[in-house]
């Protein structure tokens, strides 16, 4: 089974060599390496060229993808995908580093589940050292719990290629919720998504607070054009401050509201507590210590989102209506599975 690594880089010139001297030493016979530049202004390509004359000694190809532009996420995932010609297509961030066995824990999986469409694997991370990456920490876990909605993480995944010769990326989703579309469209076209254990990845996802906050702010648009393309108005993680929003408004025309809106602000905390204790897997201590912190980083995800669908309503968000229209179209269709 030949398998194609993507690994999409944008201004990371020290981080990439680390990512890819590690995914180097995990390759088994007959995989290759697309490394899609995402239009880095650094010096990100030359580092990459450098390793790649090195790695070639070693019978260890590296390709080179440049976009002439930045694309985001998913257009520069797409470029590798077209570039790629494995059965099975891994894809890890330029911020990781990947264990040895990471390749052949992915190819076993898929050899041992032909139903399997595409999966994710444990992520790991280092010891923070500022509040902020405390906060995000537990944001790459997936398989914890059975209450995670998440199916697949984009700095650890796998697909079989013929999954992906059928769903693309959704390049309307240029941050945010671009896994979760992707994984929703596959398994409404049969297609199974599992979780791996064994492929596991160290994310050195380094950011201080006005980093996360505008991470949060970006993953409330990505979360809201996901939202309008299913159907649905809210993720499940904002209804409870979006409603205590609407009753703090309408406190001045009558008193209970605002006994509401406390609830529904207590109600948002806790939930907000309880993801971080028991799935993000935070001790209470540092669940008490990041709590503030993360209740902020919810309204800039709220603002998020509430932008953005006041944009979808007032006929903005163009690239997001027409991907919604062209699934519709396919699903009016119907859904054969690719051979």
């Amino acid at each position: 089974m030949k398998a194609s690594v993507i690994v999409c880089v944008y201004e990371r010139e020290r981080e990439i060599v680390r990512c890819l001297e590690s995914v180097v030493a995990s390759l088994e016979d007959e995989t290759e390496i697309v490394v899609v530049d995402d239009g880095s202004r650094d010096g990100t390509v030359e580092a990459v060229r450098s390793l790649a004359r090195a790695a070639s000694t070693r019978a260890r190809p590296i390709r080179v993808v440049e976009n002439a532009t930045n694309l985001g996420v998913s257009g520069a995932r797409n470029a590798g995908i077209a570039a790629a010609s494995g059965d099975v297509v891994l894809f890890t961030d330029s911020d990781c580093v990947v264990d040895p066995d990471w390749l052949r824990a992915y190819l076993a999986a898929f050899e041992r589940r032909p139903g399997m469409g595409a999966a994710s694997g444990l992520v790991e991370e280092p010891t923070p050292t500022t509040l902020a990456e405390l906060a995000y920490g537990g944001s790459g876990a997936i398989g914890r719990s059975a209450a995670q909605r998440r199916r697949l993480m984009g700095c650890n995944m796998a697909f079989r290629k013929v999954g992906l010769d059928r769903h693309r990326f959704d390049e309307a989703l240029d941050y945010g919720c671009d896994e979760d579309e992707i994984a929703w469209r596959l398994e409404r076209d049969g297609f199974g998504i599992g979780f791996v254990e064994s492929a596991r990845v160290m994310h050195f996802h380094r950011v201080d607070t006005r980093g996360f906050l505008r991470e949060g702010y970006r993953l409330g648009r990505g979360a809201a054009r996901y939202g309008y393309k299913r159907g649905h108005v809210l993720g499940h993680d904002l209804w409870a401050l979006t409603a205590a929003v609407v009753c703090l408004i309408a406190t001045p025309f009558e008193s209970q509201f605002g006994v509401l809106a406390a609830i529904f602000l207590g109600i948002q905390i806790a939930a907000i507590a309880f993801n971080e204790r028991w799935l993000k897997g935070k001790s209470l201590a540092s669940t008490l210590k990041v709590l503030p912190l993360d209740c902020l980083y919810y309204v800039y995800k709220a603002a998020g989102t509430w932008v953005t669908w006041l944009r979808l309503a007032t006929g903005g968000e163009r690239a997001i209506r027409a991907s919604r229209r062209q699934d519709r179209l396919a699903r009016s269709k119907g859904y054969v599975l690719s051979e």
